[in-house]
């Protein structure tokens, strides 16, 4: 195959259809088997795969090394997207383009192998029950699964061109891209979860924390299945929740605090052991569960379909996220208390405002008096002026000692007398300037109330 032309593999009788494809031109190795260099050159491979910063650039190695060291002139990474396989990553002989997506995901023996998770080795198209090549030119084919993601696949326009050997250094190789995909996308992901973290930090009550944990949850960690649980009082009250989780786990409904403290609630048993608690939730699927403490704030419970679909890096992030979420609750309480203290000082303020305001307007017409008489005092020396200016200096002082005590004791009116409404009226009239006015009492009545108050209500008419 090397070169672009058909070569190599096992014909049916067992012999080498071309040598050129079991070894590698120039070198001067002879004493070195040639799987030996292959095999030592793939590492060389994984070495450049693990300083890759994209997918896609380990996809262009892989291909790469295909052709360059495996000999496959005709290969191609493909990777499963909305149920079909788009071409990722091509060699230049590969009758293919990026891009393409050329067959559905359980198409022929392709189809078959990303399944089922085990590679294999297609010796004759034309002579197998469940080939069904996109061209005709594709005589024989080995592919390799990458995991969930897609498969790789070397073609030949020759039957019987890949052997047993050409497998085993093919998923050699596809463990070297399998480790260098699951590094990239793990940091990947750590670098959305830290700029998600962010934004769920400027989070100001529980309910928007909530919300962005579980949204964050569900696209980290790709879990369709998403709760994030509040615990209050002996409770675990699910606050937000996917779809998904809202179906599966039938609401979900609050959980009651066992008396042993955990019980047979994986929930509860993540809070009582403060460790990630793994568990499963069946309905026409079964789901795998993950139930991460929140400190003692509550749990996340994340789920996924695919069994095994949490690995230790998943637990990581998950452990990470919960730590954000706890975080952010606890951001959270402080800022509503600051916000409380801020409102309770802004209503002081406003208190403070009204009194000045009462004080002011209480003191104006006995300040007003006493500013009047003491003119006349001036001019009329012997008159009664000094008296009634006494009066004006001794009410002021007692609108300032009832004020005083009003904003101590607050509004309430703790202690009343029968009151007279016409000596009330009297004593009023007395304090505000009449300017020339009469007052005329005709009846009396009897009144409880505070009598100081009422005569301030009687001042300010």
């Amino acid at each position: 195959m090397g070169n672009g032309e058909p070569g190599g593999g096992k014909q049916p009788d067992g012999s080498d259809a071309d040598a050129g494809h079991s070894s590698e031109q120039g070198g001067g190795e002879t004493d070195d088997p040639v799987p030996g260099r292959k095999i030592r050159r793939l590492h060389e491979v994984a070495t450049a795969m693990q300083t890759a910063a994209a997918v896609e650039e380990i996809y262009e190695l892989t291909v790469d090394a295909a052709v360059d060291i495996l000999g496959f002139d005709w290969c191609a990474v493909e990777i499963a997207t909305e149920g079909r396989f788009e071409v990722a990553a091509v060699s230049e002989e590969a009758p293919l383009e990026v891009g393409a997506r050329p067959i559905t995901t359980d198409h022929g023996v392709t189809g078959e192998v990303y399944m089922n998770g085990e590679s294999d080795i297609l010796c004759d198209a034309r002579n197998h029950a469940r080939a069904e090549p996109t061209l005709e030119a594709f005589r024989s084919g080995l592919t390799v699964p990458i995991g969930d993601r897609g498969i790789f696949q070397g073609i030949s326009s020759e039957p019987y061109f890949f052997d047993e050997d050409d497998l085993e250094l093919a998923e050699l190789l596809i463990t070297h891209t399998t480790a260098a995909l699951d590094r990239v996308e793990e940091t990947q992901r750590l670098n959305k979860l830290n700029r998600a973290t962010r934004q769920l930090m400027t989070a100001e009550t529980h309910e928007a924390v909530a919300r962005e944990g579980r949204d964050i949850a569900s696209a980290v960690l790709n879990a369709p299945l998403a709760v994030v649980f509040y615990h209050d009082e002996g409770l675990l009250v699910p606050m937000v929740a996917t779809a998904t989780a809202s179906e599966v786990l039938e609401g979900p409904t609050p959980i009651e605090q066992p008396d042993d403290g955990s019980g047979e609630s994986p929930r509860w048993a993540a809070m009582a052991q403060g460790e990630t608690v793994r568990d499963t939730a069946v309905d026409d699927d079964r789901w795998e569960l993950l139930n991460v403490p929140l400190g003692e704030q509550g749990v996340l419970c994340v789920g996924s379909r695919v069994q095994g679909a949490f690995g230790g890096g998943d637990v990581v992030l998950a452990e990470t996220l919960a730590a954000n979420i706890e975080a952010a609750f606890t951001r959270a309480d402080r800022e509503q208390r600051r916000r409380e203290q801020a409102r309770q000082l802004q209503r002081q303020n406003e208190r403070l405002d009204r009194f000045a305001s009462i004080v002011s307007h209480d003191l104006r017409n006995p300040l007003h008096i006493a500013s009047t008489r003491a003119a006349l005092a001036r001019e009329e020396p012997d008159g009664e002026h000094v008296e009634a200016i006494q009066n004006a200096l001794d009410r002021m002082e007692t609108i300032i000692d009832d004020t005083l005590s009003l904003a101590r004791q607050g509004k309430t009116v703790e202690e009343t007398e029968s009151v007279s409404l016409s000596k009330v009226a009297a004593r009023s009239w007395d304090q505000v300037d009449t300017a020339g006015a009469s007052l005329e009492i005709v009846s009396d009545a009897t009144v409880q109330a505070d009598a100081d108050r009422l005569q301030n209500v009687f001042e300010n008419l």
